[in-house]
């Protein structure tokens, strides 16, 4: 069953909005529901790639395998918009504590 919902948006995203209802034919409202559709779906595959390339990482025993398994990783959490969960540093196998610090590089300063 539809719920009307009120939303107030910034006028840029409004107008991106407009530009996608114009292009598909739809109405604003119409457009905005596609829209947050397709943002949640995203989500939800951002969130299922994540776990996917944890699982991936964890399961991983050779060393060349489990770095390619972390830079798997990395991507998936940044091109996703989702956030890691907190990590309990305590409750970490060493093994992936130890693979973690390794892989930690401070950054390089210019000046």
């Amino acid at each position: 069953m539809p719920v009307r919902q009120s939303v107030t948006i910034p006028a840029p995203l409004a107008a991106e909005v407009r530009r996608v209802a114009k292009q598909r034919r739809l109405t604003m409202s119409r457009a905005l529901v596609a829209l947050a559709e397709r943002g949640v779906r995203a989500d939800i595959d951002a969130k299922e790639n994540l776990k996917a390339a944890y699982r991936r990482f964890l399961g991983e025993q050779e060393p060349a395998g489990k770095n390619e398994a972390g830079k798997d990783l990395i991507f998936a959490r940044s091109s996703g918009r989702t956030l890691l969960p907190k990590i309990r540093f305590s409750d970490l196998p060493r093994g992936l504590w130890q693979h973690l610090l390794e892989r930690v590089q401070p950054p390089e300063l210019q000046f």
